[in-house]
């Protein structure tokens, strides 16, 4: 079998922001099953005409394309490119496509399978499909048919699929599929001596992820009494590094949040069991791997209702989950956590026990894959 990827995040050596999420399924495959070929087209949209280029990398071909983000345009410009990288690419040796978006790569592999009749499977990412489906109006209709045309359909969360489903006006349909995360075995004794909490981000997203207004509502409850100290680990570009800080000290906590900067993914691990919590109310958040580490480390979370992670933890204990990213909610979660810290904690380390964390893991996600590309020959 051989595989083409559409992905526009995929590490192309390109300076477009990137994501490992793609990559890491491809290479579990690589790992289970050396028979499955795979060719990674990574698209790069640019507004600049005189950016456009094709570039070969280890994994396939890096494109960047021209479109601006007009129904028209967009739908228009895809087609073109679609037929472009038809006559750039040899597809006759392909047995199918993998758009690993909707909105976006979904569009290629609509117009690649309509013109070759080659099958095509879609996965949805919740935050950024959602965003183009309200962004795109126009498009639904367009959307709604290459969801319909798809072989199979692969959730990466499951909050995202009411939405999506009554949106496009479409039967729900598909399977569970989370990005792989690589997760340590947690401790076997959970200790209930940490005094602080944690959050992780890449600043440029600071307000996506909720920072200011998670130290606004750290300030209201240390002007109460309640003793919360926080450590950031991450770090971005100059102009938000002062904000950010800037906004620290004209609340005075200085002496309660500590930038950690950016740490080497065991370091994270270890701060994580080392934390009261994750403290990470993210908006329009596609999965969200962090919240799984932390789990498989023991410490509980604070998320977002409606994004990232939400549907995974029905009914378990593992943490806070808000509604809005508005102070007071932010602190009363808080406050939750302060009081429960122990029970939470328990009850993630029973969570791990009964080995509920397996779906996340590699060998589970490339099994369900593999099994579900071949139950579609």
């Amino acid at each position: 079998m051989k595989i083409l990827h559409i992905h526009q995040d995929y590490p192309d050596n390109r300076n477009f922001p990137s994501t490992n999420a793609v990559k890491n399924l491809i290479d579990g495959v690589k790992k289970k099953d050396k028979e499955i070929e795979h060719f990674v087209i990574s698209i790069n949209r640019s507004s600049n005409p005189f950016r456009i280029s094709f570039k070969q990398f280890d994994d396939g071909l890096s494109v960047v394309f021209w479109s601006i983000p007009l129904p028209i345009i967009y739908t228009l410009s895809i087609r073109f490119w679609s037929f472009i990288l038809k006559k750039t690419i040899n597809l006759k040796d392909f047995d199918c496509i993998h758009a690993h978006k909707l909105t976006s790569e979904g569009v290629f592999a609509y117009y690649l399978s309509k013109s070759t009749s080659i099958p095509y499977y879609i996965s949805v990412r919740g935050g950024t499909d959602l965003h183009n489906i309200n962004r795109f109006s126009g498009m639904k209709k367009k959307f709604s048919k290459i969801y319909k045309n798809a072989k199979e359909i692969f959730w990466v969360s499951p909050w995202a699929t009411e939405l999506t489903v009554s949106k496009l006006g479409v039967s729900e349909k598909g399977i569970l599929l989370p990005n792989i995360c690589k997760l340590v075995e947690p401790e076997s004794v959970i200790s209930y001596s940490q005094s602080r909490y944690t959050t992780v981000l890449s600043f440029h997203q600071y307000k996506r992820k909720g920072l200011l207004k998670l130290f606004q509502a750290i300030h209201e409850l240390n002007k109460k009494g309640l003793d919360v100290k926080l450590d950031v680990i991450g770090s971005g570009g100059e102009k938000e590094k002062r904000l950010i800080k800037n906004e620290v000290n004209r609340l005075g906590l200085s002496n309660h949040v500590k930038f950690l900067g950016q740490l080497p993914h065991s370091e994270v691990l270890t701060k994580l069991q080392a934390s009261k919590a994750l403290l990470l109310p993210a908006e329009n958040e596609t999965f969200g791997m962090v919240y799984v580490e932390a789990l498989s480390c023991g410490c509980p979370i604070l998320y977002m209702a409606n994004t990232g992670v939400d549907g995974y933890f029905c009914d378990k204990n593992v943490g806070v989950k808000v509604y809005s990213q508005e102070i007071n909610e932010l602190s009363d979660a808080i406050i939750t956590l302060e009081d429960n810290n122990s029970f939470y904690k328990q009850e993630i380390q029973n969570f791990l026990n009964r080995g509920e964390l397996e779906e996340f893991k590699e060998d589970s996600i490339v099994k369900s894959y593999i099994m579900e590309l071949a139950n579609g020959k």
